[in-house]
């Protein structure tokens, strides 16, 4: 595909060996930010298809456009199916408003059309514009970050640079003690007698087996089998992830995965999934207590999630103490198939997880 007639010459094609490069340094032109080391690989290039899911436009040998699917492996209802993510359409700055994040994207839906891929998805911020209409973008949900914080006193004291350090460690203490009481008067015995928490460092088949025993609670989310948890919780490069697997008598009972990122300027902690029978509030308390645990042991300030704002798993996170914002992403997709069931908020079970956002 071309340029348009008077515009800057350019031209799609599909990625080819060796333009990682090129690819990498549009990622750091377009978001200020440097590529870990084996990103692309582990992100775009490491699960399993047949179709082509990454194309660059070209222009005098230098790459300035850019867009990728993921292939993610779906229960769509009573059937597995293979889902391209959207992600990464990026344009240089100097060749903006020529039609390039368009024609990348209509090249990339009728690869996954043809392919017999019932729909596309996406997490779309600002920043698209006409764009989305024009690729058939239809939101489906807004997720929006939810966080808690763990030394709220503590923060202020140091940006106000207040004396005292120890008593504001102190009232975040009881900050947390108030947090607990309040959770336990809501949700009242815990039940978490004979459950253990493991720090697992490899996926296995107790990913499967928890798979199977709670798929059927869900209709439409991304399989979340043991080649799909290490994958996503553990595998990413440059990213310190952590993943918790709750146990019973040898039975698995959910999971929770967090990444603890370091910066110069602070510590972040943000949950990356968490996966539990649809009622089970027991395991997901004792999960995500577990890793607000953890966030605070690595010096995080907060901890966040990215969650559908009328979920189960959103009450479950307003009862342990974490508060919604109003930033976040819309979901949506855009449908290749005229039979694709129809579906409601209510059918999807999206915690970030399904795409890259996180």
């Amino acid at each position: 595909m071309n340029h348009p007639s008077g515009k800057a010459s350019w031209v799609i094609r599909g990625f080819e060996q060796g333009d990682e490069p090129g690819v990498t340094n549009l990622f750091q032109i377009v978001f200020g930010r440097p590529v870990p080391q084996g990103y692309w690989e582990w992100k775009l290039h490491s699960l399993p298809t047949k179709d082509e899911n990454e194309w660059v436009a070209e222009s005098d040998g230098r790459i300035v456009g850019h867009y990728a699917v993921t292939p993610i492996r779906f229960k769509l209802r009573d059937r597995q199916v293979l889902i391209p993510h959207g992600c990464d359409a990026m344009t240089h700055p100097e060749y903006r408003r020529q039609g390039i994040l368009t024609a990348l994207g209509q090249r990339a839906n009728e690869v996954w059309a043809r392919a017999g891929s019932p729909f596309q998805i996406g997490f779309h911020y600002g920043g698209w514009g006409s764009v989305r209409e024009l690729l058939g973008w239809q939101p489906v949900a807004r997720l929006v970050w939810i966080k808690r914080w763990i030394r709220p006193f503590t923060c202020l004291a140091r940006q106000f640079h207040l004396p005292g350090a120890r008593i504001w460690r102190g009232a975040d203490s009881v900050f947390h003690r108030f947090l607990d009481r309040k959770e336990r008067r809501v949700h009242g015995n815990t039940g978490t007698s004979g459950m253990h928490l493991e720090h697992v460092l490899q996926a296995d088949g107790r990913f499967d087996r928890l798979w199977n025993n709670l798929s059927p609670d869900y209709d439409i989310l991304a399989i979340r089998d043991r080649p799909w948890v290490q994958w996503r919780c553990l595998d990413r490069p440059g990213a310190e992830q952590h993943l918790f697997l709750a146990m019973r008598a040898n039975e698995p009972l959910g999971y929770i995965a967090l990444r603890i990122t370091q910066t110069d300027a602070a510590v972040r902690a943000t949950i990356i999934d968490c996966l539990v029978a649809l009622r089970d509030t027991v395991t997901a308390n004792a999960l995500l207590h577990h890793a607000v645990a953890v966030a605070a042991e690595s010096g995080a300030r907060s901890i966040a999630a990215l969650v559908a704002p009328e979920s189960r798993m959103a009450d479950r996170f307003r009862a342990a103490g974490f508060h919604a914002s109003r930033h976040g992403y819309d979901f949506s997709l855009i449908s290749y198939s005229s039979s694709m069931p129809a579906s409601t908020t209510a059918d999807w079970f999206l915690t970030g997880a399904e795409g890259d956002v996180l």
